[in-house]
């Protein structure tokens, strides 16, 4: 089974999901009491897309083990569904448990895609604003809710902010995402 688990981890490592998914499953279903399977097989579905699925299996997991660890997870699945209800109250019980600055950051970015799906940018802009300030080494997660606050400001027209923003980007990690060519399109 240990075997199994690694070699689906792997699989998910290597974007190779179907596979992982096709590992896990077996195992899932003779070892449900295994937290980590389950969980490792609720974040595959969710790269798959496949939103309900995925929020069952990670409910579940959530319900056994107590643990927000995957909330930004379940509530990008529910974004994908236009559950908006289970996007804010899983953003509340994130904020309760606040399991890591990178998962908080994580659960924000969702948080303000859900707004800005609802047609709501300038609200999204501000999840996003909120407590932001320029890290001096900045993180992955740093940089993925700069790109978003710098997307919402160019989406809410405050495309200067936008464009400094996308610079800080580039500039702290070159190559990051499209945050050159985005520059560029703001000149």
């Amino acid at each position: 089974m240990w075997k199994l688990f690694v070699r689906a981890g792997r699989e998910y490592e290597r974007e190779q999901y179907v596979d992982a998914r096709r590992t896990l499953a077996p195992l899932v279903e003779s070892n449900p009491q295994i937290i980590d399977l389950s969980e490792l097989l609720g974040i595959t579905l969710y790269r798959l897309g496949h939103w309900s699925e995925a929020i069952e299996v990670l409910e579940d997991v959530r319900a056994r083990s107590g643990s927000a660890e995957q909330n930004h997870v379940l509530m990008d699945c529910h974004r994908a569904l236009g559950n908006w209800a289970d996007v804010d109250e899983l953003w509340v019980e994130l904020g309760d448990h606040s399991p890591s600055a990178e998962l908080v950051i994580e659960g924000r970015i969702v948080r303000a895609g859900a707004a800005a799906d609802r047609g709501r940018v300038d609200e999204a802009v501000r999840i996003l604003e909120k407590g932001w300030k320029t890290p001096k080494d900045p993180q992955p997660w740093h940089l993925r809710r700069a790109y978003a606050l710098a997307d919402m400001l160019e989406r809410d027209g405050s495309l200067q902010r936008s464009r400094r923003i996308f610079e800080w980007i580039d500039g702290a990690a070159p190559g990051f995402s499209d945050a050159d060519e985005r520059v560029a399109a703001l000149r």
